[in-house]
C-alpha cells in the first residue's frame, strides 16, 4: 500500500542533493526545491494517512479502558516519532 509512497520519498532526496536544491541560488532553482518538498510533505501524509485508518479501525473494537490504553501509548509513540 505504501511502498509507491515509500520509492518516491527514497527516490526524492538523492534527485534533490544531485541538483544543489539545499543552497538554491535563483528563483527557478527555490520554485523547483519548494514544489519537491511539497510533494514529498504530501506523500509523507498519504503514508500516515494509510496506518491511521487500521489503527482507527483496531480501537473501535476495544472496550473504554483499552481504547484509553491504546490511545496513551499512540500518543507516546508520535511524541516520539516527531523528536526523530
Amino acid at each position: 500500500m505504501n511502498a509507491p509512497l515509500y520509492k518516491a520519498v527514497d527516490s526524492a532526496s538523492p534527485r534533490h542533493a544531485a541538483t544543489g536544491a539545499a543552497q538554491p541560488s535563483d528563483t527557478v532553482t527555490r520554485a523547483k526545491a519548494r514544489e519537491r518538498s511539497q510533494r514529498t510533505h504530501g506523500r509523507a501524509q498519504s503514508t500516515e494517512g494509510n496506518y491511521d485508518a487500521p489503527v482507527k479501525d483496531a480501537l473501535a473494537q476495544f472496550d473504554a479502558e483499552q481504547q484509553t490504553k491504546a490511545k496513551e501509548l499512540l500518543a507516546k509513540q508520535r511524541e516520539w516519532t516527531a523528536t526523530r
